[in-house]
């Protein structure tokens, strides 16, 4: 006795309706003042790649500047936080990848308290996805980090001369 699976054929509708449980949201709020934040709870990889391939992009962009301090260097560690908020929540923050506006946002959002707030409020499982996906990054990472910071040693070794 065979048992036989029903199979069907994948449509536009139906990969729509397998792809909306993917765009799951709450609604919270932040500081005293209780302003709304909507959040996914719902990571796609989609995302996590465009957090992960954004920072790079920030990192790269870095590289190839020649005026690059070291406060710039440190500045962009927390970086990686609001690029998730950004993809993630519907924080005000640019679309555009500018190094120094996405550092004051990063900047305003950890001294309101909001960035600890809202990593918070997402769930430990999505977070560890991200953090899967972030370690095997980190060796690329790391790499252009270090050329950074050689290149702003040498940049100082340069204008000390």
């Amino acid at each position: 006795m065979s048992t036989t699976t029903k199979t069907k054929k994948l449509t536009a509708t139906a990969l729509n309706t397998l792809d909306a449980k993917n765009n799951k949201r709450k609604k919270i709020y932040v500081t005293d003042q209780r302003y709304e934040v909507q959040i996914h709870t719902f990571f796609r990889k989609s995302l996590i790649d465009n957090v992960n391939t954004n920072y790079l992009s920030i990192i790269d962009q870095l590289r190839q500047k020649t005026d690059v301090t070291d406060q710039l260097i440190k500045d962009t560690v927390g970086l990686y936080n609001t690029l998730l908020l950004k993809e993630f929540t519907d924080l005000p923050i640019p679309k555009k990848l500018d190094v120094e506006k996405l550092i004051k946002v990063t900047n305003m959002l950890l001294d309101n308290g909001i960035m600890e707030e809202v990593l918070t409020q997402f769930p430990e499982q999505e977070l560890k996805k991200l953090e899967e996906q972030f370690r095997a990054l980190q060796e690329r990472m790391a790499a252009m980090v270090s050329e950074l910071a050689i290149t702003r040693s040498q940049q100082v070794a340069h204008e000390s001369v």
